[in-house]
């Protein structure tokens, strides 16, 4: 067992953070807040506490301006000095405070210990008489309380952010109205709408922050400052929900689905998104101001696309899975979109009157339909597809039977690993964007088929117009031109034909 100390800012911007005590023991992992906090310039991260001296104990020799108490001038450096300056007994306090929760966790943990021993452990800790200065003794030796000093700050933000003369409705009521009268796809509605849901829990974040209930969230806060800083907390929103379950319980999210890590691609798009909404408030007179466009967004980056090749293609369409009928079946369904190429949205729509002829397969593609396009895709089938289509039962509506996606998905890559297609590939990490070498089997999920139809067909036919209409991409999208690194490996085995 390892117990450990973390820090936690209040908010992106925020010097002074939360004090979490971890507690791992093998699958365990248990983090609970206690109500200690600290400006984290003080912090000493080997010693689990304050540093041993303070700016003000340091001795430099520095000017202090007479009008900017907080900036100071020296011989080495200039910069800014926290105004939470702790005295020598409160670090002195806090310290042992720490070390003594620490100590209290080794000596009392035992095999089962879980979260909510862990919260009873250190809270009965804090309400000793060991426990850091109140409030009161604070004030007393001329010093703020953290958490105060933190909400403090907040409430100067939201001033500087309070109703102007122009504004008549608040950010999230002209995002309704945004909503309501453009003419949106399903598709953008949906992803518009998930924008206006962060834009609201943000509004409640720093309501819950500056504690001012009645703070509303108008337009003028999203300068360049103030739309990094709605980008800081949807970035960090995941973490913010773990450690305030209380505050998101009332907007009723599934855990999975709205708040979970970003990485710097989903961010971008997120931010995209917002800047569309602005753009029409300025277009539209009810925001004066576009500094929002002076935020530098990361741009967005993806790995070239990894496929099966056609030999460990036809490894996986010959193996046996007889005594396995979940993996035959999706088997059977995974190469099936290997060999038309289509996504797995519309792989799960396609019916029997879809197959026009005994030879063809045609639909429009979901994706497309959202954008406005009607046009059809008309694949035809070979004889492996065909092969399958005679193992499928002609009474069902569906040409597979729907499974849930997650089930596919992991289907796929127990099919992979058991037929030994464990050949390493580069991908992106999407959180640090740095190349990782994995099995292919690892990283396999449902999109993999149609990259391995594509991928063939276009190291046999370099013909863009014609795989776009097999797949109903656009020719000048950007997703169908990452495919186009493969003309290295034709070249290189182009020129194998003249050594």
């Amino acid at each position: 067992m390892k117990a450990s100390v973390q820090l936690r800012k209040f908010s992106p911007k925020a010097t002074i953070a939360k004090v979490y005590f971890r507690v791992r023991d093998g699958k365990i992992d248990m983090k609970v807040a206690s109500n200690l906090t600290i400006d984290s310039n003080y912090w000493d991260s080997d010693k689990l506490g304050y540093k041993a001296e303070t700016p003000e104990e340091v001795g430099m020799s520095s000017v202090l301006l007479e009008k900017e108490g907080n900036i100071y001038l020296n011989s080495f450096c200039f910069g800014y000095r926290p105004k939470e300056l702790a005295t020598a007994t409160k670090r002195s306090q806090f310290n042992k405070t720490i070390q003594t929760i620490l100590a209290s966790i080794y000596a009392d943990y035992y095999e089962g210990a879980d979260i909510e021993w862990l919260n009873n452990k250190i809270s009965s800790l804090l309400h000793t008489d060991e426990q850091e200065p109140s409030a009161e003794q604070d004030e007393q030796e001329g010093n703020e309380n953290p958490l105060t000093s933190d909400k403090e700050a907040m409430k100067q933000m939201v001033r500087q952010t309070a109703q102007s003369e122009q504004d008549t409705k608040t950010a999230v009521e002209y995002f309704e109205l945004y909503l309501k009268i453009s003419d949106f796809n399903d598709w953008h509605r949906q992803a518009q709408t998930a924008v206006m849901q962060k834009v609201k829990r943000f509004e409640a974040w720093l309501q819950l922050m500056s504690g001012d209930a009645d703070y509303k969230l108008y337009l003028a806060f999203f300068d360049k400052q103030g739309t990094q800083t709605y980008l800081d907390y949807i970035s960090h929103e995941h973490e913010y929900r773990d450690e305030n379950p209380e505050h998101f319980a009332q907007f009723k999210l599934a855990k999975s689905i709205d708040i979970r890590p970003m990485s710097p691609n989903t961010l971008s798009c997120s931010a995209k998104r917002l800047f569309m909404f602005l753009n029409w408030c300025v277009k539209n007179g009810y925001l004066k101001s576009a500094d929002f466009r002076n935020v530098t967004l990361d741009q967005e980056v993806y790995g070239t696309p990894y496929y099966l090749t056609i030999e460990e293609r036809d490894k996986v369409f010959y193996h046996d899975f007889s005594q396995n009928p979940r993996l035959d079946f999706h088997r059977d369904k995974f190469m099936f979109q290997c060999l038309i190429g289509c996504r797995s949205n519309d792989l799960n729509l396609l019916t029997w009157n879809h197959i026009v002829e005994a030879e063809y397969i045609e639909y429009i593609p979901h994706k497309n339909l959202l954008h406005g396009k009607t046009d059809l895709v008309r694949c035809p089938l070979c004889d492996k597809a065909k092969e399958i289509l005679d193992r499928l039962d002609p009474e069902m509506p569906y040409l597979f039977v729907r499974y849930c996606n997650d089930l596919y998905r992991t289907d796929i890559k127990k099919i992979l690993k058991e037929v030994g297609i464990d050949r390493k590939v580069t991908v992106l990490d999407p959180l640090t964007r740095k190349a990782v070498q994995k099995p292919l089997y690892e990283v396999a999920a449902t999109h993999l088929a149609r990259r391995t139809f594509i991928g063939n067909i276009y190291r046999q036919v370099h013909d863009p117009a014609l795989i776009a209409s097999l797949t109903g991409h656009c020719e000048q999208s950007k997703s169908f031109a990452r495919y186009r690194a493969i003309d290295d490996d034709v070249k290189r085995d182009v020129l194998k034909l003249i050594q």
